[in-house]
């Protein structure tokens, strides 16, 4: 470097030579100042490196640990199963036996459960079965009370119909017991000639539904040139079966 450095002076001169060390030395800052981070991110990746070593030294360590105490146990292992197989040997026939007998077992447990299942499909059959019985039942419960109710209800609407007919009836015993009465002093009304009480007598008595007080009152009617209510009445009494009402009628009506 020194000697460029010389060679250079001899020919630029001074100021080239020191235009061209400040560059250099320019660039060597820069270049140091590059240097300087690369080193502290090496320093740093150094230590994460020397970090993970340590871990994996410890991990190697404790896989070391468990290695050989999984060999212990292989080797515990291995002299168990030696026993075994010395165990195995002598109880061979032992244990053939018992496979026989454990083949019969599981047959008979096989036909056994057999057996339960087809029991089990019974009681789930008669289960099905008692459901159904109690459904029915059910709906025969019901059904009976329904009718049971209906009967009552009927008993009800009877009794209370029997009570209404007998109330019409005794209503109609004393309407026709009080029709009749009138009718009979609408007679003697009539026959004493005092026609103004006997055409009312008759009147309530044929309002009350009395066949020969609608004669009569027709026959009034009919007398008294009223004829529109003598065919009232006339009709009234011939549509009760009177037959000399109907005769008059016919005859009211021929002429009028």
């Amino acid at each position: 470097m020194v000697e460029v450095i010389f060679e250079g002076i001899k020919k630029f001169g001074a100021e080239v030579i020191s235009a061209v060390l400040f560059t250099m030395l320019l660039w060597g800052y820069k270049r140091s100042r590059t240097f300087l981070k690369h080193y502290n991110r090496m320093k740093q990746e150094v230590e994460t490196l020397r970090a993970e070593v340590k871990r994996l030294e410890v991990a190697l360590n404790e896989s070391e640990s468990q290695k050989s105490e999984e060999i212990r146990q292989k080797e515990d292992a291995m002299r168990l199963l030696e026993a075994e197989q010395q165990a195995h040997d002598r109880t061979k026939v032992e244990i053939q036996h018992r496979n026989e007998a454990l083949r019969e077992a599981e047959e008979r447990e096989a036909e056994e459960t057999e057996r339960r299942a087809k029991i089990q499909r019974q009681l789930e059959e008669e289960r099905q079965e008692l459901e159904c019985l109690k459904a029915e039942i059910q709906r025969r419960d019901e059904a009976l009370r329904q009718a049971e109710a209906k009967k009552q209800e009927e008993a009800r609407l009877e009794a209370e119909e029997q009570r209404r007919v007998e109330a019409e009836r005794q209503e109609h015993e004393l309407s026709n017991k009080e029709a009749k009465t009138q009718y009979e002093l609408g007679t003697r009304y009539y026959e004493a000639k005092d026609y103004h009480c006997a055409l009312n007598c008759f009147r309530i008595a044929a309002e009350m539904g009395h066949a020969d007080a609608q004669y009569s009152l027709g026959v009034m009617y009919d007398d008294g040139e009223n004829k529109s209510e003598a065919i009232k009445w006339y009709s009234k009494a011939a549509e009760q079966g009177l037959s000399y009402a109907q005769r008059e009628l016919k005859r009211l009506r021929k002429t009028w």
